[in-house]
């Protein structure tokens, strides 16, 4: 297999240590018939926020930076920052998913190979060159220096990346000497056997969804062993590695966002109704590109932690462990006839609390989630104080305040509909508004109406019960004419047996008008938002003869144009 770029090239993917063979659980769990018979989905998580309203198809999201794509352009915003993009990448053809690698972001294109951008400067992002592969370039993911590339009729490259961590701060700026993004080495492929949707890395595996609705877990050590191979329901759209634990997430074909548990139960995220097309999660926050733009879900629930414990002979390991409120303790017993159970052992005598007690056990697990903050001890009941634990629990989330509006642009006047998010601290909280013109509101779910065009910056402000304050990511309000966005041409590709001209591209609308030099063509087909057809046959190439340049002119009903010349062969 050759690896081609415009200088030197690199690849990898993972699960992490001991909790790699969760995925073995979850491949387990997966496969139990009740799985799928328990009728609806379990829903679990709150509302999805809007976090910007432009259609997209995938996103990513790595240092503090986002990356959602639209077509042949490549959004780049800050993450905390409110889905303001600030600056555009713009793409030979439509991308299909990137990651952000140290200071570079690497983007998948429809049309072959990966583009390379260096993105030291967020806001004023330059080309750092190509790198060609040997097929059509799916999902992207990352592990450490490890890039995983899905490549249609291939499977997952493992690339790895030479010089993306020799970066410092000095001074408060970041310092990065001799960085080469095309420096990478091919380190192996995994083969799935069939085109990939979505893949999800840790720290010793990779798993990838298949576009035939499978799901398969591999090592990433060579010879890259299979560690378990799933049906799903449906065929997933995208995956995504979440929280300490190790869950798989999917975007379901009916565009809703689900998850696996280790259990085996099917639940459905509320609230996100993206008709999802790629996802991307960062600690507690996932984010879901989708149809009706991007949405962020904050402190999901689904992002929980599970910390392993063995239970041994005469021991626990580890025997002090710490979580976060939500995180769970599963306790695996590894020999000998032991008991978890919660209590104390002063002066060598033991006593239940009764908060948990597993029984005493010589196989399998016992789990507990742990939602309050504070310290629990326990202890096994056959040895007493000389087999002993405890499980530390942080105190309360600290307080967090999110913001979203809708409508955030429009013709004056322009009624807008705001909604107020406090979580942590103390409960009940208050709320203060400040939108931009010299009004204010106290109420958590307010509505505005801005009388005058302009761009008006919203605050919201959070106080909660003990004092504390935490201030929402601001919101930004445009207010006067819409700006109409043309479609976008990316490629306009001759075919014959019959004559037609397939044009890619991006905001295609199903009753866009096409004008050949100057003449209306009314033979076409619309097929997606991103592809569409001009029909004719023999009166199309009369139409577009060979050799001759032609101008192609497509307008969308709001008027939206975009003009192309076009010449065969």
């Amino acid at each position: 297999m050759s690896l081609l770029s415009s200088r030197p090239f690199r690849f990898s993917v993972a699960f992490p240590g001991p909790e790699a063979r969760s995925v073995l659980l979850l491949c387990a769990a997966l496969l139990l018939p009740s799985a799928h018979r328990a009728g609806a989905p379990q829903v679990f998580g709150g509302r999805g926020e809007p976090f910007h309203r432009s259609p997209s198809t995938w996103v990513a999201e790595g240092g503090g930076l986002l990356l959602w794509g639209e077509g042949t352009e490549v959004r780049v915003g800050r993450a905390e920052a409110g889905g303001v993009p600030l600056s555009i990448l713009t793409l030979d053809s439509p991308g299909t998913g990137g990651v952000v690698a140290g200071p570079f972001a690497y983007v998948a294109e429809a049309g072959g190979g990966l583009r390379v951008f260096d993105l030291r400067d967020p806001e004023f992002p330059s080309d750092a060159g190509r790198l060609a592969l040997p097929g059509e370039p799916g999902p992207l993911g990352l592990a450490g220096d490890l890039m995983l590339v899905a490549v249609r009729g291939e499977g997952v490259l493992l690339l790895r990346l030479a010089a993306n961590h020799h970066c410092h701060v000095e001074h408060g700026s970041t310092c990065c000497e001799d960085l080469d993004p095309l420096d990478v080495a091919y380190e192996g492929l995994v083969s799935s056997g069939a085109d990939i949707s979505g893949l999800a890395a840790g720290s010793d595996a990779v798993a990838v969804a298949t576009r035939d609705g499978r799901l398969l877990a591999f090592e990433l050590a060579p010879p890259h062993r299979r560690l378990g191979a799933v049906r799903l329901p449906s065929p997933a759209r995208a995956l995504a590695q979440a929280g300490g634990g190790f869950y798989a997430l999917f975007q379901d074909r009916d565009g809703g966002l689900y998850r696996w548990t280790d259990r085996g139960a099917v639940e459905r995220a509320a609230g996100i109704r993206a008709r999802g097309r790629g996802l991307a999660a960062a600690g507690r926050t996932l984010y879901v590109a989708g149809e009706s733009g991007l949405f962020r879900m904050e402190n999901a629930p689904l992002l929980e932690a599970t910390v392993s414990v063995t239970v041994g002979n005469f021991f626990f390991s580890p025997s002090v462990v710490s979580l976060n409120p939500g995180d769970q303790v599963r306790w695996t017993w590894a020999g000998g006839s032991h008991s978890t159970t919660s209590g104390t052992c002063p002066g060598g005598i033991c006593s239940r609390d009764g908060i948990w007690d597993s029984g005493v056990k010589t196989s399998g697990t016992f789990s507990r989630t742990f939602t309050e903050p504070g310290s629990f001890p326990y202890y096994c009941t056959l040895h007493g104080d000389s087999m002993t634990g405890r499980v530390d629990v942080s105190g309360a989330p600290g307080l967090s305040a999110s913001s979203s509006a809708s409508p955030v642009s429009g013709p004056a006047p322009l009624e807008v509909f705001f909604t107020g998010t406090a979580t942590g601290g103390a409960a009940p909280y208050g709320y203060l508004w400040d939108f931009g013109d010299g009004a204010s509101s106290t109420d958590a779910n307010p509505n505005h109406t801005y009388a005058a065009d302009g761009t008006y910056t919203v605050a919201l402000s959070v106080t909660d019960s003990a004092s504390a304050t935490a201030d929402a990511s601001p919101l930004t309000i445009q207010v006067g004419p819409e700006a109409v966005e043309p479609p976008v041409i990316a490629s306009v590709v001759k075919r014959g047996n019959p004559f037609r001209l397939i044009v890619s591209g991006s905001r295609f609308s199903d009753d866009m008008d096409v004008f050949i030099n100057g003449s209306e063509w009314s033979n076409t087909r619309w097929k997606s938002e991103a592809r569409f057809v001009l029909k004719g046959g023999g009166s199309l190439k009369a139409a577009v003869p060979k050799n001759i340049p032609v101008s192609l002119r497509f307008v969308n009903p709001d008027g939206g144009e975009a003009t192309v010349t076009f010449q065969w062969p």
